[in-house]
């Protein structure tokens, strides 16, 4: 499966007719590769979480399963049922950038345009790769997917130190207003 982007309506459906280009993930801050290609993806990854800005240490990287009773790190485990907590119902974001690198399953999730101010539909499967920009508001809703994503996750700043922020803490949230700056947008003027 290859990546797939396209903008939400307003009723959460994916309009198919209106895909949207890498050019305008990146603009967000967002980043996604296939690595398919490559003859060690897990090397590749490491070398592109390090292009995208995230240093490695030994904090940095780790392992991470969402099938069912899956053994994570103590800190992953955490961060998951957080998330858990808000899929489908509340908008959240990292407070770390970071990346992920799917090595089996796939994964759906939506992430805020403040440019249009719509929502884009993600859709990765086995040896994509996404960055995950501090601030940036998204959500999953686990429910409408099978959890059976495994990969390598990617902490700048390491793990000891990710966590999430819910959508009604996120409009004063110094991590937001970085997020805003560093795309070009004038939080204050929420243009």
């Amino acid at each position: 499966m290859s990546l797939r982007a396209h903008i939400l309506r307003n009723d959460f459906s994916i309009d198919l007719s209106r895909p949207v280009p890498a050019e305008t993930l990146d603009a967000l801050g967002w980043k996604t590769a296939s690595l398919s290609g490559s003859p060690d993806p897990e090397q590749s990854a490491r070398k592109l979480a390090q292009d995208w800005g995230i240093s490695l240490t030994e904090d940095s990287v780790t392992l991470f399963d969402l099938k069912k009773n899956a053994d994570n790190p103590p800190k992953i485990a955490e961060v998951l049922v957080q998330m858990l907590q808000f899929s489908g119902t509340t908008t959240f974001a990292f407070t770390m950038d970071a990346a992920a690198f799917l090595k089996s399953g796939n994964i759906n999730f939506d992430v805020e345009d403040v440019a249009s101010k719509s929502w884009i539909h993600l859709e990765l499967g086995p040896t994509q790769m996404y960055r995950i920009p501090a601030g940036a508001k998204l959500r999953i809703t686990f429910s409408d997917q099978k959890t059976n994503m495994a990969g390598l996750g990617f902490i700048n700043g390491g793990l000891s130190n990710l966590g999430v922020i819910e959508e009604k803490d996120l409009d004063k949230c110094t991590i937001r207003m970085a997020y805003l700056r560093s795309i070009g947008k004038d939080y204050y003027n929420k243009s």
